[in-house]
């Protein structure tokens, strides 16, 4: 069972992995869960940049949610475009 992270919720701000495409509620579909993302929109990051699961269901941010929210990396940006790399 795969959910969309919220870092406000203790059994949905662990991460697995990240999808590697959109994934209905009643479908299977691909998680990376180890190394490089690739194709993914990073046009707001900068090549370098540590992200975080944002205070946003859904979103990365580059600064860790205020309190009392948790605190989850998810990776650096490796290569800042809309063919992204994470």
């Amino acid at each position: 069972v795969a959910q969309i992270s919220q870092p406000d919720a203790i059994d949905t701000n662990q991460i697995f992995g990240i999808a590697t495409h959109d994934i209905d509620d009643t479908d299977e579909g691909y998680v990376t869960v180890f190394g490089i993302v690739y194709d993914v929109d990073l046009t707001a990051f900068m090549e370098g940049d540590l992200l975080y699961i944002s205070s946003t269901p859904g979103t990365l941010s580059t600064s860790p949610p205020a309190a009392p929210y948790d605190n989850v990396s998810i990776g650096y940006v490796i290569r800042a475009a809309v063919d992204g790399q994470l």
